[in-house]
């Protein structure tokens, strides 16, 4: 290391010398310098560069510009040597040339081309390169580098021209090359500059460039052109075009079939079967757009119902000789056909390709430039594949899945798709990339894959795009499954089981055939115990995101209650899962080695057979399911009791060891998730198998298993919550809550809570204690109780904004329980603990702050009738009223539980509180913010919970006697929002307010009003402008039948006449919705209508009524009339 230290001290003291040399050069000329600057320069070039050069950038910077003013662009031999010293300061020194001097350098180059012999032009042009690259902003004014007859745009030109006639020395294809080079150089865009507008080059100029590169991918290769060169061509225009998309949208609107034919016909570029396709425009089709390649001996034919059969991992490695360094994943290769696959597997046996980096690695033999050859055809692929990632990157997600329909299998002939590159490219960094382009599909198309569905129904004529959509991801959960079970290359397992995962989070099984996710569990299982383990992180990360599917399907409980056993492989050293009850043969399949692996994922009848056993197995057996049991493996449990003594001896010494972190953490997710998806069939029966991971978790020192161990106590907790509410015979007992709880309280939560290191511990500790029960609580011994709301004070002054907000959060969700809420003075001090978080400056804090003062509105209005809670003093109410006024006025995702917490505080007003006058302006300014709530804003949450709070205003008959003008407003919004909102939940709430005055005083002139807009909200009901909204249209109509029965239970004689006509005119409609309100409702819900029935007979009976007052009545007795069979 010090020798090292010492030449690279050496060789910049030399560098300076020379620097120093060429300043005084520059400042002094002379006759004869050319030899001296000949010299300079040879020993400038024979300096290490690989070793640290350069100490002052400046300097190099300097010699940079002295050397353009020096050497005279037409001196070929200096020009050639002054570029070669330009490429290694900017390539193998990293020094930035920027300015002026960058203008200078590139102008020089622009002009040696010209004037220089040829035999200089390659040094010349990699200069240049260098120079441009990431540039294109300070360069994009030079005409001669744009222009139609720039030095770069003819020497780019495939047409012979008088510069390349020129050429007499140097290869015209070579030249060639490094002009398209040098294009792609200037329209690359550094990352921090994508959203800088003056660092993206003009339009005109970016179309110039992209023609050049269209231009050279739909050209064959001519015969003087060498095929190494060829494929270079085609990697630099490849990647000029990903360049110029990331800079324009525009650009991709105008040439998207265009570049995705590209992609199409280079994807599968070089392998052999797949002769070479000239790219052909792709058009917007969710059908596949017919392969027009010829037909070869070598082809590939895919019949859809037809096994595919792979090949044998393990006669492979007695088959194919291979030189011992090598992976053997390098050449796995794929193919629906085995034949394909074993010619597929000689041509790339000759040499290793990938494990080449550079050209010099190469020999000049025939082997070896056949190999490099076959390197550069991969990295062909690869572009391809990062052509196609900008494209979905940067395109219209609402365009893009059109396109992209091409490019996956739906079950039909077409054989050039995605999942075709993935089974047959032999090259894993290709393969890695054709994995990033699906899971960037799968990211860009889930609105779509929700669409997917498989009726079973075959009809010729006519495919629905559901039907199609289905076909797609079933045909990629088979070829998936494929490439899982084939596939040996550790990094390209992580990025398939990443994949799965996504494919998985996208998919709607419950719409799709029974099966699917069989397939992914039996490909999936077998990583669970592989060596590396970020194999076995991301083989949880799949099952984990089956685990919370939703909706949930029958089929991922048959297969999580599987039953499995333990069984030993000689070369692992962890124990290998497979199903038990199935014959040899399956257990095979499932071996992690790779043994054989034919039909894994093929044969629905197998399938079903194994479904129907898993069936017959878990209603004989009521085993731990195989994951929680692996999951809880993982975290230190040991599960050993189907084992023999033996087996358990063996693994002493292995127990001792905990898995790695990251497997651990995923472990405790997966549990989680098992918690909050399966508890009552999975979980709960095994509750203290996952209390003992808990506790051991807790006696790590790792913040994130401290983390994720604290997320399963609340995913636990939670779940408990949920499972006593519901309560059942298969509910957990309040005595199994109170068990859990005590043992998190004596030592997890506490040591959560209390993490002064860690503020994410502190609030995931908070969030534990949210979800206990009242019945716990009440149960739990009162040092407990004492205890956990000293904690939860305690956090709610913490320094850390988040963990405030947690612990405010469960104060409020304490201050419900009977016991914590009589007693006055735990309310005033969270009351207090909530005004002050809703003071804080981040909005997340604020939001759960506004959350929790509506609670404590709650609270203060069951307080109101329980004679044994106190109220609070008057000071603090004014308070408590001011704090959520002015919440109303916040961010929106405060003012939606903000608004509520306004409502149920005016409900709670009383005569005495409206004698002081800061409660009466404090009251106006309520009513004006809930009406502005209600009437403005695109959050529908906020709108309908400001109906609902105007409702519970309506509802203290205190407020009538006040200043009644914020009365005509309140209902004339609600009249508004109930007649003609486009959100109906918006409407519903409006009804539902619309129906809260007690008494006929109330409505005042307004009553009649009432009536005629909610008969115009039912003729409305039926008009929606967003579909989605059809799934709330019967509750509009029920809630508005509701709403009118109660006016009508509340008519006076003098309302009779006024109404007759409104009656009349809308008879059918009235009729037709309260019968079918009386139809759908439970019966419970219409005594109501009976008592308004009986009211309204009343009239008929009185002898004082005018014969226009009793018609009216006789109508309304029509339209109110109970149908005899409804209680039936």
């Amino acid at each position: 290391m010090d020798l090292c230290g010492e030449c690279d001290t050496q060789e910049a003291v030399k560098f300076n010398s020379l620097c120093d040399k060429l300043t005084t050069l520059f400042h002094g000329r002379s006759r004869g310098d050319r030899q001296y600057i000949n010299s300079l320069l040879d020993e400038f070039n024979s300096l290490d560069f690989k070793s640290d050069v350069i100490q002052n950038a400046e300097k190099a910077v300097l010699i940079v510009n002295q050397c353009c003013c020096i050497v005279p662009s037409n001196d070929t031999f200096l020009v050639a040597k002054g570029c070669q010293l330009f490429s290694n300061l900017i390539l193998k020194q990293k020094v930035k040339v920027e300015g002026k001097t960058l203008l200078l350098a590139i102008n020089w180059c622009l002009e040696a081309v010209k004037y220089c012999s040829d035999i200089a032009i390659l040094d010349i042009l990699g200069a240049l390169e260098v120079l441009l690259y990431g540039n294109g902003n300070l360069v994009k004014l030079s005409c001669d580098i744009f222009s139609e007859d720039g030095t770069l745009m003819l020497l780019s030109d495939q047409e012979d021209n008088d510069m390349s006639r020129k050429l007499s020395v140097t290869s015209v294809w070579d030249v060639r090359l490094l002009a398209l080079r040098c294009l792609q150089s200037v329209t690359h865009i550094a990352d921090t500059n994508v959203n800088d507008q003056n660092s993206i080059l003009e339009l005109a100029q970016l179309e110039k460039c992209a023609c050049v590169f269209f231009s050279y991918l739909h050209a064959n290769r001519k015969q003087d052109q060498n095929e190494l060169n060829y494929v270079k061509i085609i990697i630099t225009c490849l990647l000029g075009l990903q360049n110029i998309f990331c800079q324009s949208k525009e650009m991709l609107d105008k040439y998207v079939g265009d570049a995705l034919g590209i992609v199409k016909a280079y994807m599968l570029f070089g392998l052999p079967g797949h002769t070479e396709l000239k790219p052909q425009k792709v058009f917007p089709s969710i059908f596949a757009q017919a392969d027009l390649r010829p037909t070869s001996s070598n082809s590939v034919k895919v019949n859809k119902n037809s096994k595919v059969k792979l090949r044998n991992p393990r006669q492979a490695k007695k088959t194919e000789s291979r030189p011992a360094d090598i992976e053997h994943c390098a050449w796995k290769t794929y193919s629906a056909v085995e034949g394909s696959l074993k010619s597929i597997a000689q041509d790339y046996n000759t040499v290793a390709t990938f494990l080449k980096t550079s050209e010099s690695d190469y020999s000049d033999s025939e082997t070896g430039q056949t190999a490099k050859t076959r390197s550069f055809q991969g990295r062909v692929r690869q572009s391809s594949q990062c052509l196609l990632q900008t494209i979905i990157k940067v395109m219209d997600k609402k365009v893009l899945f059109g396109y992209l329909s091409n490019f996956l299998p739906d079950g039909t002939t077409q054989t050039r798709t995605l999942m075709t590159c993935l089974l047959r490219d032999p090259s894993s960094q290709c393969r890695l990339e054709i994995i990033n382009s699906l899971s960037a599909i799968f990211l860009a198309s889930k609105i779509y894959f929700l669409q997917a569905e498989r009726s079973g129904k075959r009809c010729a004529a006519f495919t629905p795009y559901s039907e199609t959509v289905g076909n797609i991801i079933e045909e990629i959960h088979r070829s998936l499954c494929l490439a899982l079970s084939a596939e040996n290359s550790v990094p390209v397992i992580i990025q398939l089981l990443k994949c799965v995962a996504r494919l998985v989070q996208n998919t709607p099984y419950h719409r799709l055939s029974h099966g699917l996710i069989m397939k992914v569990v039996r490909n999936t299982r077998a990583f669970l115990r592989h060596k590396d383990w970020n194999i076995q992180v991301a083989s949880l990360n799949v099952l984990r995101s089956i685990i919370c599917v939703e909706p949930s399907v029958p089929e991922i409980m048959e297969i999580l209650k599987r039953p499995l056993k333990i069984k030993w492989h000689k070369n692992f050293s962890v124990p290998v899962y497979a199903s038990s009850g199935v014959d040899n043969a399956e257990d095979r399949k499932e071996d992690i080695s790779g043994s054989e692996t034919d039909n894994l994922c093929d044969g629905d009848s197998e399938l079903d057979e194994e479904t129907e056993q898993v069936t017959t197995e878990t209603k004989t057996k009521n085993e731990m399911s195989w994951l929680l049991e692996i999951s809880l493996e993982n975290l230190g449990i040991e599960l050993r009791k189907h084992l023999s003594l033996d087996q358990n001896k063996k693994m002493e010494q292995q127990s001792k060891f905990l898995c790695p972190v990251p497997v651990r953490v995923e472990s405790y997710q997966v549990v989680s998730a098992l918690c909050r998806s399966h508890f009552p069939s999975l979980v709960s029966p095994y509750l203290q198998f996952v209390v003992d991971a808990i506790e051991i978790g807790f006696t790590d020192s790792d913040t994130t298993i401290l983390l994720h161990a604290g997320r399963l106590i609340e995913a636990v907790a939670s779940m408990l919550l949920q499972d006593i509410k519901q309560g059942g015979e298969s509910a957990i007992s309040t005595a199994s809550a109170m068990l859990f709880w005590k043992t998190m309280l004596c030592g997890p939560i506490t040591c959560l809570v209390q993490n002064m290191n860690e503020p994410a511990l502190r609030t995931a500790g908070c969030d534990c204690l949210a979800n206990m029960t009242s019945d716990v609580f009440d149960e739990l011994p009162r040092e407990k109780q004492i205890l956990i709301i000293t904690l939860l004070f305690g956090c709610s002054s913490d320094d850390d904004t988040n963990v405030r907000a947690a612990a405010v959060r469960a104060l409020a969700v304490y201050i419900l329980f009977t016991g914590l809420r009589q007693d006055i003075q735990f309310v005033i001090d969270t009351a207090e603990a909530v005004i002050k978080a809703l003071s804080d400056s981040h909005v997340g804090t604020r939001m759960k702050a506004s959350w929790s003062l509506s609670n404590v509105s709650d609270a203060l209005i069951v307080n109101v009738d329980d004679d044994e809670a106190e109220e609070i003093p008057k000071s603090l109410f004014t308070k408590i009223l001011e704090s959520a006024i002015k919440a109303s006025r916040d961010n929106e995702k405060v003012r939606s539980s903000a608004v509520r917490a306004v409502g149920n505080l005016l409900r709670i007003l009383n005569s005495e509180l409206l004698f002081d006058q800061a409660v009466k302006e404090n009251v106006q300014a309520a009513v004006k913010v809930l009406i502005h709530n209600a009437s403005t804003g695109n959050n529908m949450k906020v709108r309908w919970n400001a109906c609902y709070a105007v409702g519970n205003v309506l509802r203290n008959r205190f407020l009538y006697a006040e200043n009644a003008e914020w009365l005509a407003s309140a209902f004339h919004t609600l009249l508004e929002l109930v007649q003609n909102f486009r959100n109906f939940k918006v409407r519903i709430s409006a009804a539902a307010a619309l129906a809260a005055p007690s008494t006929r005083e109330q409505y005042g002139s307004l009553y009649i009003n009432v009536w005629i807009a909610l008969i115009h909200a039912l003729e409305n009901s039926h008009n929606m402008e967003d579909f989605n909204e059809y799934q709330h249209q019967d509750n509009l109509v029920q809630q508005i039948c509701h709403t009118l029965i109660h006016l009508a239970n509340l008519v006076s004689e003098a309302d009779l006449t006024p109404l007759e006509d409104i009656v009349v005119f809308n008879i059918d409609v009235l009729q037709q919705s309260i019968t079918r309100f009386q139809r759908n409702v439970i019966p419970e819900k219409t005594a109501n209508l009976m008592k308004t029935a009986d009211y309204i007979s009343s009239f008929l009976r009185n002898w004082n009524l005018s014969a226009d007052q009793k018609r009216s009545a006789s109508l309304l007795l029509r339209v109110f009339s109970v149908e005899n069979d409804t209680f039936l």
